[in-house]
Order: structure tokens, then sequence, then C-alpha cells
């Protein structure tokens, strides 16, 4: 098995498909560094809409993908941890699709990157192919009025099956190559 590394989100965006407060200045998530999206609680207990990121993975059509792990650099400089994960994702083809992996994990006031979610063999409830856009959701639990989450950046690491690799499923391929006969 393969992996891409780890990979950054090369774009973000607001998504409506749950909660009620939106995401301010998704695109600063795109780079890791000091600027950031950030959710911020209007009345007390709203969730926050989706922050969708999206990766660029580099896969041709013929990789089988195997597992997608994820990790996410967030705080809350407002937070008594009264804000929370309340769901995590993946993307697929543009659609929030799969499992929740977590939901309830507290989010910590100084910034830092979240505990990993998935790995080489989790494919949250999903199957994917190397031709398919990937991508992360993320939305929060904002429980008291005023309170803010702020996100940083996403990573991801995706594993994969080449079309053709030496050990694919476990069993040693044998190629033969001829040259210059």
């Amino acid at each position: 098995m393969s992996d891409t590394g780890l990979i950054y989100i090369t774009s973000a965006a607001n998504n409506t498909g749950i909660g009620t407060e939106a995401w301010s200045n998704p695109s600063n998530a795109v780079t890791d560094d000091s600027d950031y999206a950030h959710a911020t609680g209007s009345i007390v207990t709203h969730i926050s809409n989706y922050l969708i990121g999206t990766f660029t993975h580099g896969l041709v059509s013929t990789d089988t993908v195997q597992g997608i792990e994820i990790a996410y650099k967030r705080g809350s400089p407002t937070s008594n941890n009264y804000c929370d994960e309340e769901s995590i994702r993946l993307v697929k083809n543009g659609t929030v699709s799969g499992s929740t992996t977590v939901g309830g994990n507290a989010i910590p006031a100084s910034s830092g990157w979240s505990s990993t979610y998935g790995g080489p063999t989790d494919l949250w409830g999903l199957t994917f192919m190397g031709s398919d856009t990937i991508g992360l959701a993320i939305a929060v639990d904002l429980k008291d009025k005023n309170e803010v989450v702020r996100i940083y950046s996403m990573r991801m690491t995706i594993y994969y099956t080449a079309a053709g690799d030496a050990y694919a499923g476990g069993h040693k391929k044998i190629k033969t190559v001829f040259i210059g006969c």
C-alpha cells in the first residue's frame, strides 16, 4: 500500500448542509499559518455550518483508496471548553457523505492540531477511486453566545493501492520484461 504523505486543502468554503452559524473567511483555512476561518455563536447552543476543505491528491483513476486519515488545526480563544466537535465527515465528489467519525470532543482555547481521525484502512463507510474528488467537512457546536471557533488548516493522508502495485492484496505479482530481444 502507498500513501500520499500529508496533503493540505487547496480550497475551502462554507456549506449550509448542517447548522445555522456560517463560517467567516473560509479561504483563510487553506494555508497553515496564523490566518483562520471562524464561526461565532449568535445565541446559546448553535451548530455551525460545515467548513468544507477540498484536497488535490494526484491519484489516477485506476488507484484504489484503502483508507483516509485527517486532522485539522483549531482553537477556541473565547472558550472555557464550551465548544465541541459536532460532525467530521468526508466529502466525495462534492457531497458530504459517509459516517461521522467523531462528535463531542472539546475544542481547546489554544490552537493546535486535533487528534488524528481515520487511518490506513478506514474509508468512513464509503468507497473511493483515484478519480474521486475528496474533501473534509467540519461542523462545531457553539454552546454559548459569542463563542468563537477558529480553523487554521486541514490536512489528510490517503492510503491507496496503485494499479499494478507489486504487492496489491498481499500477493506478490511477477512481471516479465524482455529487454533487447
